[in-house]
């Protein structure tokens, strides 16, 4: 893996030129976690990405009609109903619902295993989104950071903010979390690649805030924590803005 190059290059730039065969997207990957358990070679860099969740980012990179396959293991992303303001449907020559198909209950989410088996024989011009390193956790060992079915209708991902706030779960836990997220999912993505040929992207939507500082309004310090364009897309802090991109040509 080549050396972090400066300064950095928007990721648009990249993924607009339309000359790979594959995308593969890391939901909600930060460019640290990343670097430090990717084993895969190739030309490296840390990119600036225009948007700060995952809606956003498809209404700006894929706005119009594409000829392309997605893979989809993201609810957010799927072949038939609208959800938020951004049909996959409507934009890509066909999506598969691998959130739909595969969703594990245990765990209120689609695994990277199930990713692998849907798309280790996608034709060229496809993307690959995976929903990891998002959270929920899928380490046996973090799973108490995600409520359960019963809790997760009713708290959503405002549960996991609930337990940092109230001091139930230290910041360093979540943080660890999302590390262990990325640790999970790469040696997929890695297999997965084994297995293609052409152009490769690996990438990411956005990356993640675990705590950081965002800004500072009148002399308080603004601690962040997991990601959305609306509360921080005025601020672009670098932990959610500044993602991998690593592009492999075997």
């Amino acid at each position: 893996m080549k050396a972090i190059s400066e300064p950095m290059q928007k990721q648009e730039e990249i993924i607009k030129r339309f000359d790979w065969d594959y995308l593969i997207g890391l939901d909600a990957c930060r460019a640290d976690s990343f670097e430090q358990y990717n084993k895969l070679e190739g030309s490296y860099e840390r990119v600036e990405t225009p948007k700060g969740d995952t809606i956003a980012w498809y209404n700006y990179m894929f706005p119009a009609k594409y000829s392309m396959r997605l893979y989809s293991a993201s609810p957010l992303l799927r072949s038939k109903v609208a959800l938020f303001d951004y049909f996959a449907g409507a934009h890509f020559r066909k999506v598969y619902d691998i959130w739909d198909t595969d969703w594990n209950e245990e765990r209120q989410t689609t695994l990277p295993e199930s990713v692998y088996e849907y798309a280790r024989e996608a034709p060229k011009k496809s993307i690959i989104w995976f929903e990891q390193p998002h959270f929920p956790p899928i380490n046996e060992k973090d799973k108490d950071l995600w409520p359960d079915e019963k809790r997760l209708k009713t708290e959503g991902g405002g549960y996991l903010l609930t337990m940092i706030f109230t001091g139930k779960i230290s910041a360093e836990r979540v943080k660890q979390a999302h590390f262990n997220n990325v640790k999970a999912v790469m040696p997929w993505v890695e297999k997965l690649v084994s297995e293609l040929e052409g152009k490769i992207l690996i990438t990411a939507d956005h990356g993640e805030l675990l705590g950081e500082t965002y800004a500072v309004e009148n002399g308080i310090p603004q601690i962040g924590w997991l990601h959305s364009e609306r509360v921080f897309g005025a601020y672009r802090p670098k932990e959610l803005y500044t993602v991998p991109m690593l592009v492999i040509e075997k």
